[in-house]
Formats: structure tokens, sequence, C-alpha cells
């Protein structure tokens, strides 16, 4: 009874992380193919604006030129 179910919990503990591990890389890899172009694995353009914006907003909290 009582110890059939704690293993049958744990089995579905176990199926549920390893689905999430799955999850977890193939949100990766999505991110990674639309950040990058697919012939040469450059970074592409939304990642050049996502750097820039990281970049403006980084000089602008920390009150510095963007550019010397």
């Amino acid at each position: 009874g009582e110890l059939l179910r704690a293993m049958r919990s744990a089995r579905e503990i176990a199926g549920l992380r390893a689905r999430l591990r799955q999850v977890h890389l193939v949100g990766g890899e999505l991110a990674r193919l639309a950040s990058t172009d697919p012939l040469t694995e450059l970074p592409n353009r939304r990642s050049w604006n996502e750097l820039f914006a990281r970049l403006v907003e980084r000089a602008e909290r920390e009150g510095v030129p963007l550019c010397a």
C-alpha cells in the first residue's frame, strides 16, 4: 500500500525531473538558434540588438558615455 504509492511517486518525480531537463536543453538550443546565423553560426542582428540594448542600459545606469 503505502510503500508502493511512495515508490510510484518517486518514479513520477524522477520522470518529471528528466522531462524538465529536456525542456531546459531544448529551450537553450532554441535560444541559440534564434540568436545565430544558421550558415556562419555568428551572432545575428537580434543578438547585436540585444547586446547594444544591454550596453546602453549599463552606460545609463553607471552614468558613463557609451563610447569614449
